[in-house]
């Protein structure tokens, strides 16, 4: 599923605080950075990078690696007194990162499994993971993975390996822009994106599969570009009948590749036509939880809508007052899997509201139901990105592409 929210990015500090002498603190094997990339096996990125926030404020995590763990100081490059270990207990000591039953005061450790696939909480990543003292008494978890091998388990995540090549290599293109637009967006912190809808779904090694695999390596290096630009390549399940302009959704996000278009290939979805009951007191403590409004409901109606027929503000009735909530919040304080888009019409009956939809998202930029639905019918990956995003070019970037 496509991001629908966005929060601000934690910035890398760059200056790191003096810290106490430490009574039992690990010593530091004083290396190279070029002598740890010997000693590690690494001899550059393979093609480029993207940080994937695997955890954010954790308080603990486990680390496994297959063939040993490597430990470094992720500023320094300097390679941390751990002794041999191929499993780490990972935990925020207030005296620095604490791992095992050492501890040591840097702002950032990077751990590497020399076998290439390192398991953070039971789940296996490639490339490696630097841990982050986010000076909030916890710690964040980012994966350094090599974006073609990410789109490997991203694509795998997004759609169906069952469904057309076509499709899937569209949605590798999309998924790629994406990553390197958020890549560009967040270069002055510490991690691009995080794991889930608020960006693109990442599972790791276990999902990767030799259908989704082939989509990458068939778009190798491939991007979508407005006027030489990457474009931000949002993308969702199911338009329900055409997509969504994109300043409608996302503030200040006015561009002539996410205006709407008709989407007449995803009727074939179990989401194109959906429908909602619920209980009123459901609503009410619902809107109040997301401080969006407190009291009785009587009665909720669209209030404004956008061009394209979707539901911009409500109207929520309470006894003595009403309140304007925008839709998408809305949508949020329900359950975006309960309340599957904005394009619904409602109506009341006794303390129930029952809400009619269609579509499954956002539905801003490349509809997944659409895309599929195009490639049965013949289109090819570039004819269907050009569909939901008019005006692109579809591109090779050559510091993309992995090396032969």
């Amino acid at each position: 599923m496509p991001i629908e929210l966005s929060f601000p990015r934690k910035r890398e500090s760059s200056v790191f605080a003096a810290r106490t002498v430490l009574s039992v603190v690990a010593a530091f094997a004083l290396i190279s950075p070029a002598a740890f990339a010997e000693t590690t096996g690494i001899e550059g990125l393979f093609g480029v990078e993207i940080r994937v926030a695997l955890a954010r404020s954790a308080v603990s995590s486990d680390i496994a690696g297959e063939g040993g763990l490597l430990v470094a100081s992720a500023e320094s490059g300097a390679r941390l007194n751990t002794g041999s270990v191929d499993r780490i207990a990972v935990r925020r000591d207030r005296r620095g990162i604490k791992l095992n039953t050492l501890v040591f005061p840097v702002k950032s450790i990077r751990v590497e499994a020399q076998g290439g696939i390192v398991s953070f909480n039971g789940k296996r990543y490639r490339g490696y993971l630097v841990l982050w003292d986010n000076d909030k008494g916890t710690f964040d978890v980012v994966n350094h993975v090599p974006m073609e091998d990410y789109l490997r388990s991203v694509v795998a995540m997004e759609m169906p390996k069952s469904w057309p090549l076509e499709a899937l290599k569209a949605q590798t293109v999309a998924a790629r822009t994406y990553a390197l637009y958020r890549r560009q967006e967040n270069a002055g912190t510490y991690f691009d994106v995080e794991t889930d809808v608020m960006d693109q779904v990442y599972g790791g090694v276990a999902v990767e599969n030799g259908f989704t695999d082939a989509a990458v390596e068939g778009t190798s290096g491939l991007v979508l570009k407005y006027e030489n630009q990457l474009v931000k390549a949002f993308f969702h399940a199911n338009a329900g009948e055409r997509t969504e302009n994109g300043e409608e959704v996302f503030r200040g996000v006015d561009v002539p590749y996410l205006k709407s278009v008709p989407c007449r290939y995803a009727k074939q979805s179990p989401y194109y036509v959906w429908q909602l009951s619920i209980r009123s007191q459901e609503i009410e403590n619902a809107l109040s939880r997301a401080g969006l409004f407190s009291g009785k409901i009587t009665g909720i109606s669209a209030h404004s809508h956008t061009r394209t027929g979707r539901v911009r503000f409500l109207k929520v009735q309470g006894r003595s007052r009403s309140e304007l909530v925008e839709a998408t919040a809305f949508r949020a304080a329900i359950g975006s899997t309960r309340i599957k888009s904005t394009r619904f019409s409602l109506r009341k009956q006794g303390q129930t509201f029952t809400f009619m939809g269609t579509g499954y998202g956002h539905g801003v930029g490349l509809c997944q139901w659409g895309a599929k639905g195009m490639a049965e019918a013949g289109k090819n990956f570039s004819e269907i990105l050009s569909h939901y995003y008019p005006g692109i070019t579809v591109s090779k970037d050559d510091f993309i592409a992995t090396p032969e």
